[in-house]
């Protein structure tokens, strides 16, 4: 299977969009290019009870796909489909080569 790569764009929406939702989980809001809220809008901490805090916090995490509404598609898929490929060890915590492409590189280079 084939899947385009997300385009640096669409991982700086979707690093914002992290952003975001981290943010009003902290309640400290950000803003969806990811610059700390300034109080502009009224809103400088974020209360989860207030709907006027939940539209913004809803106008925010849509505002991250505008412009790239593929990219999470993109971004979680490719993270998928390199695992179900075998480019990395399933069985490390880190992001790691599996160990059958690094044996391969070894064998390659000796």
């Amino acid at each position: 299977m084939k899947l385009a790569k997300a385009s640096p764009e669409e991982v700086s929406a979707l690093l914002n969009l992290m952003r975001v939702l981290n943010t009003a989980e902290s309640g400290i809001p950000c803003k969806p290019d990811g610059t700390w809220e300034d109080g502009e809008d009224g809103i400088d901490w974020f209360d989860p009870d207030d709907p006027e805090h939940l539209r913004k916090f809803y106008d925010r995490v849509t505002a991250c796909f505008a412009d790239h509404p593929g990219g999470l598609l993109r971004t979680i898929g490719g993270y998928h489909l390199s695992m179900e490929n075998n480019v990395f060890d399933p069985d490390a915590d880190t992001y790691e080569w599996h160990p059958s492409l690094v044996a391969a590189v070894e064998a390659r280079n000796r």
